[in-house]
């Protein structure tokens, strides 16, 4: 029996080993380059306003641009490279998690300025229309492969995530605090490094059965 092995961010998205459908390159290429670019815009624009929750959700956007990436190149590839793929994925998820958390418990015990709402909510905003305009992109390939179907699940999912962030500027407007920004950040780092472990323990089961049917066993 043909058995798909899939490997993600741990909520839908990412790798499925063995599906050999044929990828619209064209329309994950466009996805790609609006996730990229969002990815350094929020980034940069966390950076800039002191937004935590900016910084982590450019996390997801970083994760969706690398599960495109890797659909992309996974199309003619073993499944052995894309168990290294996704196990890549999954460390440098998991990396920027760790530092996105730490800057999270630093302005904790470092309080300072709320970041400006508008700025927030506006990212935000802009943030939860590309999640929206990529997911489209991919809605009528959703169902012809595993790599695209995992991968729209995640656009869709990570919209979730731009919603807190526009949630965390309207409660930073209502309350004058940081607070909703840290707690935005922390919660979606948190979920960002869970999701990193799922992918990596996935690898390792995935990679101890392949050893096990090359051995016999």
């Amino acid at each position: 029996m043909h058995q798909h092995e899939h490997f993600g961010c741990g909520d839908g998205c990412g790798l499925a080993a063995g599906a050999g459908a044929a990828h619209p390159r064209g329309t994950l290429m466009a996805v790609f380059l609006l996730n990229g670019g969002m990815f350094l815009i929020q980034a940069v624009g966390g950076l800039v306003l002191g937004s935590v929750a900016l910084q982590a959700d450019s996390l997801d956007f970083l994760g969706d641009a690398l599960g495109t990436l890797l659909a992309l190149r996974a199309l003619r590839q073993s499944p052995r490279w894309r168990l290294g793929a996704a196990a890549v994925q999954g460390a440098a998820m998991g990396l920027f998690g760790l530092i996105i958390l730490g800057e999270t418990l630093g302005r904790l015990v470092i309080a300072g300025a709320p970041p400006v709402a508008a700025g927030v909510g506006g990212f935000g905003l802009l943030g939860l229309g590309v999640n929206v305009a990529a997911a489209a992109l991919l809605f009528r390939h959703r169902s012809s492969d595993l790599n695209l179907r995992s991968l729209w699940l995640c656009l869709r999912n990570d919209a979730l995530a731009s919603l807190a962030v526009v949630a965390a500027g309207i409660g930073i407007a209502v309350t004058g605090s940081a607070w909703p920004d840290l707690a935005v950040g922390g919660g979606i780092a948190v979920l960002r490094l869970h999701s990193a472990g799922q992918v990596l323990l996935g690898v390792c089961a995935a990679w101890r059965g392949a050893s096990a049917v090359v051995r016999g066993d």
